[in-house]
């Protein structure tokens, strides 16, 4: 079995999701990771950049360049939790939400093995 976050949070923006997470971190003595903040360099890994999405939003609109965007997110949630074992997780709102039932239940295959998903 291979190792796992500790557990992932998820939840809309501004609900306390990493209020929480800074919090659990410090008193269990784990590793906080937000996955907003540290998304980056996956997004790249499958050919996008916040300044692509910031693009094609001004092209296509918003949404659109949500949905675009979808695959990257997904890929950043599998990522996350293959890389930040021990860990407690924080997924903000748009990468846990998908029009892509195909995506929606890959990241939810991702998140089974994790013990905690709160």
């Amino acid at each position: 079995m291979t190792s796992t976050p500790w557990m992932v949070l998820i939840g809309p923006a501004a609900a306390g999701k990493s209020t929480l997470g800074r919090l659990l971190a410090e008193v269990t003595g784990r590793r906080f990771v937000d996955v907003d903040e540290i998304g980056g360099p996956y997004y790249a890994e499958v050919g996008w950049t916040m300044d692509r999405l910031r693009e094609r939003a001004r092209v296509v609109g918003r949404v659109a360049a949500e949905r675009e965007w979808e695959p990257a997110r997904a890929h950043a949630v599998r990522r996350a939790v293959e890389t930040h074992p021990h860990a407690i997780v924080a997924l903000g709102a748009g990468h846990s939400h998908y029009t892509d039932s195909g995506l929606f239940a890959d990241v939810r295959q991702a998140l089974a093995a994790v013990p905690r998903v709160a």
